[in-house]
């Protein structure tokens, strides 16, 4: 995730140069020989505007035919501008391909942003995608123009076209970068938060974030005393020292995170599911009694025993112990209940393991 977040601001920072180095090469039109200006400043400006399209992630997930676009876009301007300046010289066909292509990888840029912004960012994702629409747009009107007057905007004194071309990349220079870093900033504040919230290891809820949700559940019970009590179960992995003595910590860390994605699927859409510390989890189960607590922590037990937890060419046999608890008619204290589902636990573990304890 970091190296794709890297990679995008890498290809934003040389889009943004190679578009300063086109620019350059343009403005040495009657200094340098025509292929600088009008054959090399034109393909660099285009080859700027494709990194430009792949800094963003959104475009990245969807690369390999818009590289294929880029590169095609690029060969065909290329060509073309040899061909119209040094074959059978023409300014007006020069200007001709160049807002076709512009317009067409700004438009490509522009969908793609707004039909796939992520929620989260969605906001100066979409203006980003409306301000390469406007680029798109500004180059489909020099189209119009050249069909128009059958000339070059530029090749008219105080063309206005000009100038709206002008004032339209001059808006994209100033707002792109901007909004590219806001989005980036909104991204990383939502992977802290995630951090903050879950287990790297499982992608599970960590101790934090499943204790919040417990005492929202408590809650719930305090105002709605006659509802389904609360249900935990705490499930403790048998023997996982040994288990990392004899195969290694790699292995531990493979079945901890395949029990995760076994344990995840066999809950129910309310249910939460958290690590909190080594190789112990926690059930949190609302709305469910001591009865259909052991059910479900019993049926937890089969699967994890029946399972094959496979690393590198072992075959790893794995069992768990489970402690379950349930809110009394009174309410009590997070820390209450998971005392009393720690206890059972502990009471799993004494009975010979592999087994549920109330």
């Amino acid at each position: 995730m970091q190296n794709r977040r890297l990679e995008g601001m890498r290809s934003m920072v040389t889009a943004f140069l190679l578009l300063l180095t086109s620019n350059i090469m343009l403005v040495t039109n009657g200094h340098l020989p025509a292929f600088f200006p009008f054959v090399l400043g034109n393909t660099v400006l285009l080859i700027g505007f494709a990194l430009l399209h792949f800094s963003f992630p959104e475009v990245r997930a969807r690369a390999r035919s818009q590289r294929r676009l880029s590169i095609a876009l690029a060969v065909i301007l290329f060509t073309t501008h040899l061909f119209f300046t040094y074959v059978h010289a023409s300014h007006l066909a020069r200007v001709l391909f160049f807002s076709v292509t512009v317009a067409i990888q700004s438009g490509a840029t522009a969908i793609i942003l707004f039909r796939f912004a992520d929620r989260e960012v969605r906001y100066p994702t979409r203006c980003t995608a409306a301000i390469f629409g406007l680029i798109s747009a500004i180059q489909a009107s020099r189209l119009v123009w050249i069909a128009i007057y059958r000339v070059a905007p530029d090749e008219v004194t105080g063309s206005a076209m000009r100038w709206i071309a002008l004032l339209g990349y001059a808006v994209l220079a100033a707002t792109v970068p901007l909004l590219y870093f806001w989005t980036m900033t909104v991204r990383l504040q939502g992977r802290l938060e995630q951090l903050a919230f879950t287990d790297p290891l499982t992608g599970l809820l960590n101790r934090r974030s499943i204790e919040q949700e417990g005492n929202i559940e408590l809650s719930r019970l305090v105002r709605s005393p006659t509802a389904l009590p609360l249900s935990v179960i705490l499930l403790d992995l048998d023997s996982f020292k040994q288990l990392n003595d004899r195969y290694g910590h790699p292995a531990g860390d493979h079945v901890l995170h395949t029990l995760s994605s076994i344990l995840s699927p066999s809950l129910r859409g309310f249910d939460r599911l958290a690590r909190i510390g080594g190789e112990e989890f926690l059930v949190l189960l609302p709305q469910t009694n001591l009865e259909q607590a052991v059910d479900i922590a019993e049926r937890l037990r089969i699967l994890i025993e029946t399972a094959t937890f496979r690393f590198e060419h072992n075959v790893i046999p794995v069992t768990a112990s489970l402690g379950v608890a349930t809110t009394p008619t009174t309410p009590e204290s997070w820390s209450s209940l998971m005392s009393r589902a720690d206890a059972n636990l502990y009471l799993a573990k004494r009975l010979g393991r592999n087994r549920v304890a109330v």
